[in-house]
């Protein structure tokens, strides 16, 4: 049993094309991530959406009175992200793995090898308590997730491993560029950093159907993300 500790990539692309109205927090992820000590690397595609926020409107911010209230997704646009904004999304994806080093029965091996995941998370993110300075509440962000993977292939039933992504650092590096004095610049918003480490539950071959190979009690998982979120200039 041993725990890896691995850097990962992950980029996450914005889709502004939608039937309802473009949000900033909709978008599209192109997802990496190492295999759990067995089947991996997966790759795949995800779908996170902003589901509530607690936040004030960038058109109070003449009003110095003016205070955050919780809005539900579609009253989420135009937040102003220099006062504290409190985020919670819903994240679900698809992962996909040819890579399975796992050792099967003799009758399994004409059925595929490859390996399907899907990904459920529930997440949040708030402004750093006790900060004021509007600059650092719109630059940095700190959060956490919590949710499930589901794991599927032709060779063993599906079953499913807890995950948690504690902390969730963001950064958005455009926010520190000094701006025209007083105006609201959506721009600055459109780049996001991201760092997160992700503990995946315990995961054995026995699940993946096979009659040997590595297990593990648990996986730590360091991720790196940079976000295009086109949806902030609407």
């Amino acid at each position: 049993m041993r725990r890896r500790l691995l850097l990962c990539p992950l980029v996450i692309l914005m889709v502004c094309a939608s039937a309802r109205p473009a949000r900033a927090d909709m978008s599209e992820v192109i997802d990496y991530i190492f295999g759990l000590s067995g089947p991996g690397p997966f790759s795949g595609v995800a779908y996170e959406q902003e589901v509530a926020c607690f936040a004030n409107k960038i058109a109070e911010q003449a009003d110095p009175n003016a205070t955050p209230k919780w809005r539900p997704l579609w009253r989420c646009y135009s937040t102003d992200k220099t006062r504290p904004l409190t985020n919670i999304s819903f994240q679900i994806g698809r992962l996909h793995t040819d890579t399975n080093p796992y050792t099967y029965a003799p009758e399994k091996d004409s059925s595929s090898a490859s390996v399907n995941a899907w990904t459920y998370l529930v997440s949040g993110s708030t402004s750093v308590p006790g900060v004021a300075n509007r600059v650092a509440v719109r630059a940095l962000r700190v959060g956490g997730g919590y949710g499930a993977i589901h794991f599927l292939g032709d060779r063993f039933g599906g079953f499913w491993v807890p995950y948690a992504e504690i902390p969730r650092i963001t950064v958005s590096p455009l926010a520190f560029l000094r701006g025209a004095d007083g105006e609201y610049q959506k721009w600055k918003d459109v780049v996001r950093l991201r760092y997160t480490v992700k503990y995946i539950g315990a995961v054995s071959f026995a699940k993946f159907g096979a009659v040997s190979g590595n297990s593990t009690d648990g996986e730590i998982q360091q991720t790196f993300t940079v976000e295009i979120n086109i949806g902030a200039l609407l």
